[in-house]
């Protein structure tokens, strides 16, 4: 799942994936909006804005869902 929203982060703000790979950085549990218990989990990825310079990229989910992104050069984007 983390490295399908890191393709799809990067695909709308036009910029190329590298590696095509996510890490994890972090695991936690944490409740949803249900109540109920979901993996909580932060990753981060590198990306390139011109194919030379590298960047970093991060990636918060709970359970499946994206709860938020963030790219270097830009602002964390709330889902």
């Amino acid at each position: 799942m983390a490295l399908f929203f890191a393709r799809r982060e990067c695909s709308k703000e036009g910029v190329q994936l590298l590696d095509q790979t996510v890490q994890q950085i972090r695991l936690s549990a944490s409740r949803d909006h249900n109540d109920g218990w979901r993996l909580w989990r932060e990753y981060r990825f590198d990306y390139s804005i011109d194919g030379v310079n590298r960047y970093q990229g991060r990636l918060v989910l709970l359970g499946n869902r994206l709860l938020r992104s963030a790219l270097e050069t830009s602002k964390p984007v709330i889902h």
